[in-house]
């Protein structure tokens, strides 16, 4: 089902991000389609990289929505991972991608409250993060007003908790 055609207008307003396929760096890769729901196995994964609880996604690159080059991008996701670094923080690099990989962010997952993510992700001029709250994502915005969006989206109604 496609975003716009959802009954929720806050859907509408997020565009492509209901629609990330999230690869966190591991061998074999973990791939997590937020267009489905986390498994228990996904969860395990996730576990296994030592994002026990809930944990945010973000990415200093393409700041303000705006595609920046490819060298550019590489220096921002350099930079949020020496800053992460220098303090300390554990974090998986991830990659969040279009379904057909035409749009890729290199962006990390890190285990922080999820203000301080999106305090984070704001210095880098970030429209929304995904977050994990430990049962499944959601894209919180960053400086929009508006509130956060349970994912998948496409989840039936007969289906919710």
């Amino acid at each position: 089902m496609h975003p716009h055609s959802h009954s929720s207008s806050d859907a509408s307003a997020w565009g492509d991000f209901p629609n990330t396929v999230l690869t966190f760096e591991r061998n074999p890769p973990l791939v997590i389609d937020l267009r489905a729901p986390v498994t228990a196995a996904h969860r395990d994964a996730l576990i296994g990289l030592g994002l026990e609880r809930s944990f945010g996604i973000l990415t200093a690159q393409d700041p303000g929505g705006a595609t920046q080059s490819p060298e550019r991008n590489a220096m921002l996701a350099a930079n949020l991972q020496r800053v992460l670094g220098a303090a300390r923080m554990h974090y998986v690099t991830v990659d969040a991608s279009s379904p057909d990989h035409s749009h890729s962010e290199s962006s990390v997952a890190v285990s922080l409250s999820r203000d301080s993510a999106v305090a984070l992700a704001r210095q880098y001029d970030q429209l929304a993060i995904f977050w994990f709250d430990g049962r499944q994502f959601w894209i919180v915005p960053v400086t929009a007003n508006v509130p956060p969006l349970s994912l998948p989206v496409s989840v039936p109604a007969s289906l919710s908790p």
